[in-house]
Order: structure tokens, then sequence, then C-alpha cells
């Protein structure tokens, strides 16, 4: 019985093919979590400043941060607030999927809308910023 099992073994066990050797792990997985973590916690930072800003109301009684979004219409801060809480929103679901097979498309998803985004709110920014660096003249809300 035992030399039965014994050839039974060697028939069974096949040599070992690269498929079946360990592969070494891939960095984009990781590249994908640190820019995911970058704007998740980016996206938290900015969301606590802009809570933190002092405000002043508009005619209508919205609030607006009395620094940089001063002179801009009232919408345009929103979209911004708005852009800060779905970047937020898409990195977090994309780094909660991560390492899923299953949910693969989900988190490809999550990842670019959150990347849209948070490139959206950047982008916003700078341009109230260079609206307040050159001083130029303020929109006017129709």
């Amino acid at each position: 019985m035992g030399r039965e099992w014994k050839k039974e073994m060697e028939q069974n066990l096949k040599p070992l093919t690269p498929s079946l050797l360990p592969s070494r792990p891939s960095t984009t997985g990781f590249l994908h979590a640190g820019v995911m973590k970058l704007i998740l916690f980016g996206s938290l930072a900015a969301g606590i400043i802009v809570k933190l800003l002092p405000y002043e109301y508009t005619d209508r009684g919205d609030p607006v941060p009395t620094g940089i979004f001063k002179g801009l219409p009232v919408t345009t801060f929103h979209v911004f607030v708005i852009s800060i809480i779905f970047s937020f929103a898409g990195a977090f679901s994309s780094l909660l999927t991560s390492g899923r097979p299953k949910n693969a498309n989900y988190e490809k998803f999550c990842r670019y809308y959150s990347l849209v985004f948070s490139a959206l709110a950047i982008a916003i920014l700078v341009r109230a910023a260079i609206r307040l660096t050159f001083r130029w003249a303020p929109i006017v809300d129709d």
C-alpha cells in the first residue's frame, strides 16, 4: 500500500510551472492606494478648513468665506464644497473595495470619479486664488 501511494503521488504531482510559482507583488495597487489616501486626507483637510473659515452672508443669505471666494458667485463655492464631498466619497469607496476582485470595476469607477472631482476642486480653488491675487473685478450673480 505504501508503494502504490507513492507512485500515485508521483504521477499526480506536476512540475512547478511559472504560473504556479508566486509572482512578484504589483506596485500599481500600492500606487493607487497611495493616491486615494492622499485624496482622502486632502479632501478631509479641505473640508475641515472650509468649515473653520470666517463667513460673510450675501444679499440672498448664503454664507461665503470672506477670503478667497469673495466676489465670486455663490454657486462657485457650492460646487467647490460638493466636489470636495464627492472626491472624499470616491476615495473612501475605492479604498474600501480595493483588493476584492469581484468589485474591481466599481473600485476603478470610484477611483476615477474621485480623481475627477478632486481635480475640479483644485481648479476652482486655483481660479479663485488667481482672481484674488490679481484683484479682478467681481462677478455679479444674476
